[in-house]
């Protein structure tokens, strides 16, 4: 079943200004009729409501021109953005501040970790800002490490694009997720402690896009690979939902488990079905065995994956 989660603008109204020099500027006359939507979240399913940030940028009416925003009377390249907590605007960092009009309005967000939390440490590529500049050259991407090509997880990008028309109708976005989320676990058998001769373990999953684009959320360039540590503790070996851009093919995927006598042990292979965006993969290695379960939504979902099931045979590592 399709779950989707919808913005509404179930108001707009004139923005109001202690000083007029800051509602009016003579380089800007249409600053005088500006309208900012006061935005509510609200969800049409049994899923959980979106908590995240929610970036908006505004485009002119039916191109990927990016036009901009106001701020104290003046059109600035920086855009709206907003807080959302349990399916409601709590707070705005920058609000949509525009004339009355139509415009093409892009909206991406980073969804917050769920109660199992997300990988601590992902990083990205963003877009630059520019008055006039087009949106489709525009992209969110994989970051690589400094001293490689291996790239780090990824935020939880979700997005939309929606034609508004301030000032006369309510603003409804279906959110789309753009991620896919790998949850890995190394245990033994009879979960036992691992063996004291690991010192490290780490994954490695490959044929990933690089970047998506901003106006229209198309992928470019399976050529990436993210690596992906995992933390040791006790019986297993495990990281937090790290986000990566989809597969077009079945995943590479190798492992790499680091001995303290200096010796490093690899298996690797390809996953049997693609990563696609809204699916969440978990692969759990049991002693010679690893077993790999995808899970997978419709649209933006936070939770309630369908699940579906697949095993990978690992052969002996020592």
């Amino acid at each position: 079943m399709k779950k989707f989660f919808y913005f509404f603008s179930a108001l707009l109204v004139s923005a109001g200004c202690s000083n007029d020099d800051d509602c009016f500027n003579e380089s800007n006359p249409k600053s005088s009729n500006l309208t900012s939507p006061e935005l509510f979240v609200t969800e049409l399913s049994t899923n959980s409501p979106y908590s995240g940030i929610l970036d908006i940028y505004p485009c002119v009416s039916g191109t990927s021109t990016y036009y901009g925003n106001y701020r104290n009377g003046q059109l600035s390249p920086l855009n709206p953005v907003y807080t959302i907590a349990s399916g409601s605007i709590q707070n705005y960092i920058r609000p949509l501040l525009l004339p009355v009009g139509t415009y093409t309005l892009l909206y991406w967000g980073v969804a917050s970790a769920g109660a199992d939390g997300t990988y601590d440490y992902p990083a990205s590529t963003e877009p630059a800002l520019v008055l006039n500049e087009d949106m489709s050259s525009q992209y969110y991407g994989l970051r690589q490490y400094s001293s490689d090509t291996i790239c780090y997880p990824i935020y939880d990008y979700v997005f939309a694009v929606k034609q508004v028309d301030l000032g006369s109708e309510n603003i409804a976005v279906a959110l789309q997720r753009k991620t896919a989320g790998i949850n890995v676990t190394l245990k033994n058998e009879d979960s036992s402690s691992l063996a004291t001769s690991i010192d490290s373990v780490r994954v490695y999953v490959g044929n990933l896009a690089e970047k998506v684009n901003v106006y229209n959320g198309n992928y470019e360039n399976y050529t990436k690979t993210v690596m992906i540590p995992l933390t040791i503790s006790g019986t297993q070996a495990v990281n937090k939902t790290a986000m990566v851009l989809p597969s077009d093919v079945p995943p590479y995927f190798r492992v790499e488990i680091d001995l303290k006598n200096g010796e490093t042990k690899k298996y690797e292979t390809h996953l049997s079905s693609i990563l696609s965006p809204g699916t969440k993969l978990s692969i759990i290695m049991v002693s010679n065995i690893i077993f790999s379960e995808t899970t997978e939504g419709s649209g933006f979902e936070v939770s309630d994956w369908t699940e579906t099931e697949e095993t990978i045979t690992l052969p002996p590592l020592s």
